[in-house]
């Protein structure tokens, strides 16, 4: 890109025109670049200020939540020595408590998805994982009737684990075997969690209210 700036002068009675030529190429580049910059960084400001607010949130809401369920078994238990209730009534409670218990784990996920600069596949001991997942579901799922109960093979290999999609899946098992038919004592629930190795690289976890059921849906993987 050429800048071209002209003038006149005088010369012995002649009028010559003065055309001085500069290449600004490079200074309309450096522009260009110093532009785009300050946009990028005016984007990662909004969007560090986003994840403040969505970390804040997140930490505000999981108090309001964390108290949901313990409010919701009182209420089961109050309304439980009442002979004449609907059992529909104690249905929706539980309903009520299931889905507060996924909007917990959703608030630990933003909070976490926010947090974490690496959303891509690492190296990651796996049981840890789920013990460390698992601490937090379960005590949302608190509940006397529900026991949790873990089979973890201590021999595992590190696998490469997307902790993000890791978070999202083990809460909705977990709730499954929790809403779904069981083998047991309608009375008490057990939550079994189960993981081994398959073979070089992979690992099964397979979370089920029943042993049984656990043992055949990892001999299907």
């Amino acid at each position: 890109m050429l800048d071209v700036c002209l003038s006149t002068i005088k010369l012995g009675g002649m009028t010559c025109i003065l055309a001085l030529i500069q290449d600004v190429t490079a200074r309309q580049n450096a522009k260009k670049e110093i532009t785009g910059l300050q946009e990028q960084l005016g984007y990662y400001g909004r969007l560090n200020t986003a994840g403040e607010l969505s970390t804040d949130l997140a930490h505000k809401l999981n108090y309001s939540l964390a108290a949901t369920p313990n409010y919701i078994q009182f209420s089961v238990r109050r309304l439980a020595k009442i002979q004449s209730i609907p059992r529909d009534i104690f249905e929706a409670l539980q309903r009520a408590n299931e889905l507060t218990l996924r909007a917990g784990v959703l608030t630990f996920w933003l909070r976490e998805f926010v947090r974490n600069d690496t959303s891509g596949p690492i190296p990651t001991d796996t049981n840890t994982v789920i013990r460390e997942i698992g601490a937090l579901v379960f005590q949302w799922a608190r509940r006397p009737e529900i026991e949790f109960v873990y089979n973890l093979d201590p021999d595992l290999d590190e696998v490469l684990i997307n902790l993000t999609q890791l978070l999202q899946v083990i809460p909705n098992l977990v709730s499954n075997s929790m809403g779904s038919p069981m083998d047991s004592s309608p009375l008490i629930r057990t939550v079994w969690t189960e993981t081994q190795n398959r073979r070089e690289g992979a690992i099964s976890i397979v979370i089920s209210n029943s042993p049984h059921l656990a043992k055949r849906r990892r001999s299907d993987l």
